[in-house]
């Protein structure tokens, strides 16, 4: 499985640049900004187009109380962990142990306000 790879997912922002930045660093990956007039979004996955960051000022409000999504880090949760308090995000639950055959789950506010789930080893 690729970094970030779900079926697919809008996650909401106030500040699209902010939030590119965000997962570019946390996640070492490098996101593509597409803009539909009001409408802009960054694809977590070029290949896949899996999901993507949006904007749109009437539509889309970041939220920490709406729905769970968990992104896929591999065995790199670690790395990724290290990265979010330096780049504007924190750790809401630490990483710890679903089982051995799932492996480790994290949860973090991002910098927008959102929570997101990582998974991995």
């Amino acid at each position: 499985m690729k970094k970030g790879q779900i079926q697919w997912f809008e996650l909401p922002t106030e500040n699209l640049e902010r939030a590119k930045t965000f997962y570019e660093t946390i996640l070492d990956i490098e996101m593509q900004i597409l803009e539909f007039g009001d409408f802009r979004m960054a694809l977590f996955s070029d290949e896949s187009c899996s999901g993507a960051l949006v904007h749109h000022q009437e539509f889309y409000y970041p939220s920490d109380k709406g729905a769970l999504m968990y992104l896929h880090v591999g065995n790199e949760m670690d790395a990724v962990l290290e990265k979010v308090n330096p780049n504007g995000g924190s750790i809401v639950i630490p990483k710890r142990l679903i089982s051995e055959e799932r492996g480790h789950m994290a949860i973090i506010q991002d910098t927008e306000g959102n929570r997101v789930g990582m998974m991995g080893g």
